[in-house]
């Protein structure tokens, strides 16, 4: 299972209040910037390599 199929399987479930979902990815593909924006479950996608000043701006965000 890929993670689109990970997706596509969370849809069909309700997403609880208190969970975060980050797609980590190394794609710089456009499409799947925009595909990951389809899915409520997606909060943020995130382009590898992750550094500390990107991991730090997210959990600010959404800790």
């Amino acid at each position: 299972m890929n993670g689109w199929e990970v997706l596509e399987a969370l849809e069909q479930k309700t997403k609880p209040p208190h969970c975060t979902l980050y797609i980590v990815s190394s794609s710089i593909n456009p499409w799947d910037h925009a595909k990951a924006k389809e899915y409520r479950w997606v909060d943020a996608f995130v382009t590898k390599p992750l550094g500390n000043k990107e991991l730090k701006r997210l959990l600010a965000i959404y800790a």
